[in-house]
């Protein structure tokens, strides 16, 4: 976000409201809060009235931006392995929505939900989260990610052809959840990069955060309070294989 953000707005700006520096973003011990990210979401959409800006932003997306465990997803050996420990591995990413993944019939799927009500904040994380994932799954595939249908849950904005030029796919709005539908068949071939030495080493670190990252403290849910009146139950990190009616099906909520 930052990259894209450079010239648009005073970097202070973005994050006003919380106690994190532009610097922060580099160190590898810095934790991002759910609040604290929809603070900075929040500041952005308020300084910079550019339509479409999640679409923008996701598109800067790299794994390099996160961390280690970037690395670790660009060093699995098939795109499956990669979405599902990205998925395992979600929690350190403080994300806002709960998110499931799941292939039937050689058809993929992504399904997300609202951990909390992030009303006039909804399209920019759906924005922003579609177009970062198709932008890290075609920088680890090597090759363009095959779309087939997209859902979004809100009214179509005046931007909509811009979701069509990025997707490459028939896109819905007023949709009853935020759904992606793509081709699944590529899922299980190997991974240019794939490394199985920088793998370990990536996890080892990965699960040694992720042991870290505790339940919000009080001071947080006040201020989730604060930026919305419907807090959902937060979720634990679970991670399950299904198996009844579908080859591979993955859940994640988180």
């Amino acid at each position: 976000m930052t990259r894209y953000l450079e010239g648009k707005m005073p970097c202070e700006s973005l994050f006003e409201g919380t106690p994190l520096t532009a610097d922060q973003l580099y160190q590898p011990d810095t934790k991002v809060t759910m609040a604290q990210k929809m603070a900075i979401f929040s500041n952005a959409l308020s300084h910079v009235h550019e339509p479409g800006l999640g679409l923008k932003v996701g598109q800067q997306a790299r794994f390099s931006d996160f961390g280690v465990l970037g690395y670790a997803v660009f060093s699995s050996n098939t795109m499956l392995d990669a979405l599902m420990m990205g998925f395992k591995y979600l929690r350190l990413a403080g994300p806002v929505l709960k998110k499931q993944m799941w292939v039937e019939n050689n058809l993929g799927y992504f399904r997300a939900e609202q951990l909390v009500d992030l009303r006039d904040l909804l399209p920019f994380f759906c924005e922003y989260w579609f177009t970062a994932i198709q932008n890290l799954c075609e920088e680890v595939m090597q090759q363009p990610f095959s779309s087939k249908l997209i859902r979004f849950p809100y009214p179509e904005p005046e931007h909509s052809d811009l979701y069509k030029e990025i997707f490459h796919c028939p896109v819905e709005f007023n949709a009853d959840h935020l759904e992606w539908q793509f081709d699944a068949t590529t899922l299980y071939d190997p991974l240019p990069a794939a490394n199985t030495m920088t793998l370990q080493m990536c996890l080892k670190s990965c699960d040694e955060l992720l042991a870290t990252v505790q339940a919000p403290p009080a001071s947080m849910k006040r201020s989730l309070n604060c930026l919305s009146n419907d807090l959902a139950t937060i979720h634990p990190l679970k991670y399950s294989r299904q198996s009844s009616a579908c080859h591979h099906a993955h859940c994640v909520a988180t």
